[in-house]
């Protein structure tokens, strides 16, 4: 599947974007995942 890029430089009124990242490797000093991610499943709610 081919990556689809969407343009966010201008939203509109946005309350709260929240990204929720979970997991188990811990190296000593805390949570050790990478500092980027890749995001499916997009969902979005306009009030």
């Amino acid at each position: 599947m081919d990556w689809q890029k969407w343009d966010l430089s201008e939203p509109g009124k946005v309350s709260r974007i929240e990204f929720n990242v979970t997991g188990d490797s811990d190296n000593g000093y805390g949570f050790s995942q990478p500092a980027y991610f890749a995001w499916d499943d997009l969902a979005v709610r306009f009030e």
